[in-house]
């Protein structure tokens, strides 16, 4: 009889504390999601204030490249920002001054930002630059001055720091993936983790709620996985432990 009732409160203390494994998860899920609210927010608020000082701006350009890397010192999370004209030339680059006479008004990112018409923040892809090799997400948004496009404001963010890196350097068994709305990936970590190809089609995200958390297997191992939906922004951070033999 004693053993009976040590295991059956042996069991009753493991489905006690499955609820509470499933909410840490989750909360984990959470943070990061609040973490690119943050990112996001910064963001927006950084390509208002240099769209408006553009416009009404009667300094040279070599006052403005000044201005632009003040605000970019404030951003961790970008390397360069960018400011296009109507046509899409750059005309100032945070990185460079003089900015290199560069048409890049085929960007994916110059195009979407116009046709938002300067309401939202557009996300870009993960790209690799061209002549750094660095990966980059454009992240851009328009600017008007009252009908009148001006042109557009981009902040190159490095991927990695959508993560807070920092914070899973020492979870051995974590999986972390920002991705946006369409499903095309951000960035994850670790960075060299191969995903099983199915994984995200098994959580179907596009139908998915807005928040969730489901058991599932990643290659063969058990798998504790918590999903999340950004209210504001077209992002979606899925957040997994592995759970050890």
């Amino acid at each position: 009889m004693r053993w009976f009732l040590k295991g059956l409160l042996a069991l009753t203390l493991l489905a006690a504390t499955a609820p509470a494994r499933a909410q840490e998860v989750s909360f984990r899920a959470r943070l990061i999601d609040q973490h690119l609210t943050s990112i996001m927010r910064g963001a927006e608020i950084a390509t208002t204030a240099i769209g408006e000082t553009f416009i009404t701006s009667r300094s040279n350009d070599e006052e403005f490249h000044a201005y632009l890397n003040r605000i970019k010192a404030q951003l961790p999370e970008a390397r360069a920002v960018l400011v296009l004209g109507a046509d899409g030339m750059l005309l100032h680059d945070s990185f460079s001054f003089p900015a290199l006479e560069l048409d890049l008004s085929q960007r994916v990112y110059f195009k979407e930002a116009v046709a938002r018409r300067g309401a939202r923040l557009y996300v870009g892809t993960a790209k690799i630059g061209k002549s750094s090799g660095v990966p980059f997400i454009p992240v851009a948004k328009a600017i008007y001055d009252g009908p009148d496009l001006v042109g557009v404001v981009t902040l190159i963010i490095t991927p990695a720091r959508l993560l807070q890196q920092s914070r899973w350097d020492d979870c051995l068994y974590c999986y972390v993936e920002i991705l946006r709305a369409d499903g095309q990936t951000l960035t994850s970590y670790p960075s060299n983790a191969e995903r099983p190809e199915d994984f995200l089609m098994s959580l179907d995200l596009q139908n998915a709620s807005v928040m969730g958390f489901k058991r599932m297997m990643f290659h063969e191992l058990p798998t504790k996985t918590s999903w999340i939906k950004n209210k504001d922004y077209p992002l979606i951070t899925v957040y997994s432990e592995i759970e050890p033999h």
